[in-house]
């Protein structure tokens, strides 16, 4: 009887132990593995689109110019700040001639080489954006817009 008693004691004394020791973590084969994701920038295949990304980014141009333009006539920018807007433009310009997807080829090219041989206005700029040739061209690709039928605007402040 002690024998049995005793294999009793070991066998409780382990079912007691066995319930309070932590379970093993086990790794979970099913679980879910994160799947790499990459982010790209849309490619336009139709011309029409190629064409009217590349109005939105010279609208964006033109205004900046434009209101950097009257701002600066307001006086409410110094000479520096304006200049330094107007600087932006050809850093821009190339950018865009750098897409492979971007339409307007031959508009685009034509204003960044302006943006080499018009005389700047303003000590410190790179160009002059209301000189010829540049504001030329920056009127025939508005016109090349409203053709692809991608109107060009340009955003006064305050007005909307």
């Amino acid at each position: 009887m002690r024998i049995a008693l005793s294999a009793m004691a070991v066998c409780c004394a382990l079912a007691v132990t066995g319930c309070t020791t932590p379970p093993v973590a086990r790794p979970h084969s099913d679980a879910p593995k994160p799947t790499p994701t990459t982010t790209t920038a849309p490619v336009f295949s139709d011309p029409r689109d190629r064409i009217g990304e590349s109005c939105a980014v010279l609208a964006a141009v033109d205004t900046e110019l434009q209101n950097a333009t009257l701002q600066h006539a307001k006086g409410a920018l110094s000479d520096a700040q304006f200049v330094a807007i107007v600087n932006t433009a050809p850093t821009t310009l190339q950018m865009l001639k750098m897409l492979v997807s971007h339409g307007l080829e031959s508009d685009v090219g034509a204003l960044l080489a302006d943006t080499t041989i018009t005389p700047p206005a303003v000590s410190g700029e790179t160009f002059d954006p209301w000189g010829e040739p540049f504001r030329g061209d920056m009127l025939h690709a508005v016109s090349s817009c409203s053709q692809n039928g991608t109107p060009m605007g340009v955003l006064i402040p305050g007005n909307g």
